[in-house]
């Protein structure tokens, strides 16, 4: 599958890897001197529908495609992830490490769910099944963003509601929440990583 990518800048390429529920869109007023931002759409996410069932190792093999045929073939680059992104990110740097100079993990963890947050993650899967998801910006926002963002920035709020409800409920939040529960888990793999990583 060719991934839906944007890109900011110009320079060193840098590849940043977006958070559930949300979509490339959230790097977009980011801009980093030096630095040409490579923004991936996790399939599904945005405006890319993907209606199969996906993993990070799949997601991973069709980001390596895409940046060699149009963006980086020849070029390795800076790769960062925040949160679902990370996930993708340790994937990523699993199978491609030649790819990668740099890794720059924000909120993620190379480890698995507890069994209690593996059943949090079906129990979305069921309720989106059921009623779409209109009920997901008031549940996740919450843990999103802090609370004087809450308070003070109803600008940001809306903003982070609108990128929520770009989401499909199959193609989108059920396929990113079946690949979150069945990652791998890399926590053997951190004393592999042979580049600087923050």
């Amino acid at each position: 599958m060719k991934l839906q990518i944007e890109t900011i800048g110009t320079g060193k390429p840098l590849v940043l890897l977006h958070a559930f529920p949300l979509n490339q869109s959230m790097f977009s007023k980011v801009q980093i001197p030096g630095y040409k931002m490579i923004l991936p759409n996790f399939p599904g996410f945005g405006s890319q529908e993907n209606l199969e069932i996906y993993s990070f190792e799949k997601a991973s093999d069709d980001l390596f495609e895409t940046l060699n045929e149009f963006y980086i073939p020849s070029e390795r680059m800076a790769l960062g992830g925040i949160s679902m992104g990370g996930y993708w990110a340790f994937e990523f740097l699993r199978k491609y490490p030649e790819k990668v100079s740099k890794l720059i993990l924000i909120s993620t963890r190379a480890g698995i769910d507890s069994p209690e947050g593996k059943m949090n993650r079906f129990d979305m899967i069921r309720k989106v099944e059921k009623e779409g998801i209109r009920y997901l910006p008031e549940s996740l926002i919450p843990g999103l963003l802090g609370p004087p963002t809450l308070k003070f920035k109803p600008q940001i709020v809306g903003s982070v509601r609108k990128l929520i409800m770009m989401a499909s409920s199959q193609g989108i939040v059920v396929t990113a929440q079946k690949c979150m529960a069945e990652r791998r888990d890399q926590s053997g793999f951190l004393s592999q990583i042979q580049v600087p990583a923050w």
